[in-house]
Order: structure tokens, then C-alpha cells, then sequence
């Protein structure tokens, strides 16, 4: 007599290494890892409206992949957007996500320098690339955006 996968609490599933569990498909992982994955579909995919967004408008930009180990340096923002030598970084976040020591540390650091660094926050209330994207076109000063926008509200 065993033990019925579907009678598992999410508690006594985490206590199972991943790797057990592969064979019982979805229904064997945690509420925190169903909640992992959807927040980093969600970030990754505004990080790809941005990335539309900086090319739509002619800003260089580096861009760290939400989904894999930062290779460009732990705690920076997920964006260095360049114009005209100008630039901005931009961080995405998504409820309940938060930034870590690393990255509040980082950015105080980058600011300190005189740069300019936002934390745009998906939740049910902010449109983080609405946030970012109004963010970039005024420190860009990108009046065709602002024209597009304001024509967009008529």
C-alpha cells in the first residue's frame, strides 16, 4: 500500500527533491515554484516590450536575461539604456518580487555616481513598461513617443 500522489500537501511535495517528482508532471510542484515561473514569464515578457521599445526609438541598450544567472555583474539593473551619451537603468520587478541586498547596495552605488536608476513594479495596479517606457521618453526627451501617446488618449 503507498502513498497517493494526489493526498500531498504542497509542503510534504517541496520536501521531495525535484528531480523525484519530474514524473508526476505539474500537479508535483510547489505553490512557490508555480509562482517563479509565472513572475518570470510575466518579466520576461515586458522585458521584450522593451527591447521593442528601445529599438522602435533608437536607444543602445544592455539587457540581462531575467530567466538565467546575470553574466553581466550581480545587482545590476536589468537595463543600461544609451542615446546621444546619455543613460538610464532601468530594473523591472514583478509583485512580490523585491530587490536583494546586492542590487539595493548596486543601484545606491550607481546613483552615487550620478546615475540615473528606476524600479518599475508589475502589480495588479502599475504597468511596469508603462512606467519605464514614460520614464525613458522624458529622460530621452522622445517627443515623437509623447506625440503617439497623447494621440493614443483622444
Amino acid at each position: 500500500m503507498g502513498v497517493d500522489p494526489a493526498n500531498l500537501s504542497d509542503r510534504q511535495w517541496g520536501m521531495i527533491e525535484k528531480e523525484q517528482r519530474k514524473p508526476f508532471g505539474k500537479r508535483a510542484k510547489t505553490n512557490a515554484e508555480i509562482q517563479h515561473e509565472k513572475t518570470t514569464r510575466t518579466e520576461r515578457a515586458i522585458h521584450n516590450q522593451f527591447i521593442n521599445f528601445c529599438r522602435r526609438h533608437g536607444i543602445d541598450y544592455w539587457h540581462s536575461d531575467p530567466t538565467k544567472k546575470s553574466s553581466i555583474g550581480v545587482g545590476l539593473p536589468d537595463f543600461d539604456c544609451r542615446r546621444n551619451n546619455r543613460g538610464i537603468c532601468i530594473e523591472f520587478k514583478v509583485w512580490p518580487g523585491k530587490l536583494t541586498a546586492t542590487q539595493l547596495t548596486k543601484f545606491d552605488e550607481l546613483r552615487s555616481h550620478g546615475n540615473d536608476v528606476y524600479v518599475c513594479t508589475q502589480t495588479e495596479e502599475n504597468d511596469a513598461y508603462s512606467e519605464a517606457t514614460r520614464l525613458v521618453a522624458k529622460f530621452f526627451n522622445l517627443s515623437v513617443y509623447e506625440q503617439s501617446q497623447s494621440r493614443g488618449n483622444e
